[in-house]
């Protein structure tokens, strides 16, 4: 089986091309159905409706590295893509690192993109007085921007929720 911080170096190069080759390509994702095991509920069969397709997102499927690798594995959009037998273990135990890797980077860069909402010159929170804690200690964030965080989180949990409901 993989090892998260493999998993962890090959979500970042798939997540990285995304974002070079489709800008915002984690708003198209619902975690709550993401699926890595499945082609058709993984990240790009969500991106690509439905349909495991990674030429659809600027990758050879079949192509062979000089160094053995297929691209498609190398950037954590699957473990092997011959191999039916995954280490003895079910399918979905196998992807699980690569699933939770890929919901860290998902959730990683929705949270990025609305810290940057917050941060636009345009917003009303630009230059919003950081508030220290009324217990103490400076928190770092204002009121609004936790609230801005509190809703993304409650969003993230639901589409969590949605997946484990039968």
């Amino acid at each position: 089986m993989i090892s998260q911080d493999e998993a962890r170096a090959r979500v970042a190069r798939g997540a990285a091309h995304l974002d070079q080759v489709r800008p915002g390509w984690f708003n198209e994702i619902d975690t709550g159905t993401l699926t890595l095991s499945r082609g058709c509920r993984c990240v790009v069969g969500q991106l690509n409706r439905g349909v495991f397709n990674v030429a659809a997102v600027g990758l050879p499927y079949f192509r062979l590295n000089a160094d053995g690798t297929h691209d498609v594995i190398t950037h954590g959009f699957a473990l092997d893509i011959f191999t039916t037998e995954l280490d003895g273990g079910t399918r979905e135990a196998c992807y699980a690192p690569l699933q939770d890797a890929w919901i860290a980077a998902i959730a990683d860069r929705r949270l990025a993109a609305s810290s940057a909402v917050v941060d636009a010159p345009e917003s009303p929170m630009r230059g919003h007085q950081e508030t220290a804690h009324p217990h103490g200690g400076d928190r770092g964030t204002s009121s609004s921007s936790a609230s801005s965080l509190s809703a993304y989180l409650n969003a993230w949990v639901r589409d969590a929720q949605r997946a484990v409901q039968p």
